[in-house]
């Protein structure tokens, strides 16, 4: 894991970033727009090592836009498997 925290503290570094960044902000920034894609929770479980109710609760940080795009695909028939 302190090899993770220096890649990341040098990148930082490097890239002009002052602000404090740690190894799980980018995880958790990684699960939240996994989940906010549409990425099933329960394989994002397994990745994370967590419950899928955990994964729908902490990482939803849904907008009314991902409401409203989420019902317009749905309306639509999008992501659905033929039968």
């Amino acid at each position: 894991m302190i090899g993770v925290y220096r890649t990341v503290k040098d990148a930082l570094r490097r890239a002009g970033i002052t602000q404090p960044v740690h190894p799980h902000l980018q995880h958790h920034s990684w699960m939240t727009e996994m989940r906010r894609s549409g990425k099933n929770p329960i394989q994002l479980s397994f990745i994370a090592r967590t419950s899928p109710d955990l994964i729908a609760q902490h990482y939803a940080h849904l907008t009314k836009d991902d409401a409203y795009e989420a019902m317009v695909r749905a309306l639509s028939g999008e992501g659905r498997q033929p039968v």
